[in-house]
């Protein structure tokens, strides 16, 4: 049970940043940033870093990057295969 509430959070956190109409990718004043698959190894992009920047730079319109983003959490067999990554995300605990 408990995995299946972090996957319907993470679902709902990703629609939630999906729908809002922001043209600044600046954080609002006083608000930390959320950058969405920023919990790699460093050592190069996330599946969802490369959604992000994709979606960023208006290649992806806003149903797709909330499918896109739930498939690089839930089923990255689903991703296309520009999104898929070899560097992990670090795990929700």
């Amino acid at each position: 049970m408990r995995r299946s509430t972090v996957r319907l959070l993470s679902l709902a956190l990703f629609t939630v940043l999906g729908c809002s109409d922001h043209n600044s990718t600046a954080p609002p004043a006083g608000r930390p940033s959320f950058a969405a698959g920023g919990q790699g190894n460093g050592n190069g992009k996330t599946s969802l870093d490369l959604i992000e920047d994709d979606y960023t730079n208006g290649l992806l319109d806003k149903n797709n990057v909330n499918r896109y983003r739930e498939y690089a959490v839930d089923a990255t067999d689903l991703l296309p295969a520009k999104y898929k990554s070899t560097v992990r995300m670090r795990p929700i605990r």
